[in-house]
């Protein structure tokens, strides 16, 4: 069987990000099937999914992608509905794992989190993180 160039550059850009110690990759292998998980109307089968969990990872990943040429998409919490969110048989990166909370000023109002942080746990931040029922930003108060 004659190998194309086409082929024989996806498979370089798949051996640049198994590389040890460079990225973390789902545990699956090869072609994964991804959603969006509200209407389920959106099945795409990706060539690989990178579950991003550090800020170093996800820029590493992106370098690697544009040093290869290879498209990317990028999801979290797979709520988009217009099946833009995937791209068929290309790299996706996974930002859910990114959810953490950054820096939060009281006196402001001014949160900073990552990327794949979901509205529960943000509104969990800060209720647990403010006591002043005057002064409560993101939150109603319900007494």
């Amino acid at each position: 069987m004659k190998t194309t160039r086409r082929c024989f550059l996806k498979s370089a850009a798949a051996a640049t990000l198994l590389a040890p110690g460079c990225r973390h990759l789902s545990n699956r292998h090869g072609p994964v099937w991804v959603n969006d998980v509200q209407s389920r109307l959106n099945s795409t089968r990706v060539a690989r999914l990178v579950e991003v969990r550090s800020r170093e990872q996800l820029q590493r990943t992106v370098a690697g992608a544009a040093e290869q040429a290879m498209p990317l998409a990028v999801c979290g919490g797979r709520h988009a509905m217009g099946g833009q969110q995937f791209l068929a048989d290309e790299l996706l990166l996974d930002t859910l794992r990114l959810d953490r909370v950054l820096s939060f000023d009281r006196d402001r109002g001014l949160i900073e989190v990552e990327a794949g942080i979901q509205w529960p746990a943000l509104l969990g931040f800060l209720l647990a993180e403010q006591d002043d029922p005057e002064r409560t930003w993101g939150c109603w108060n319900q007494a």
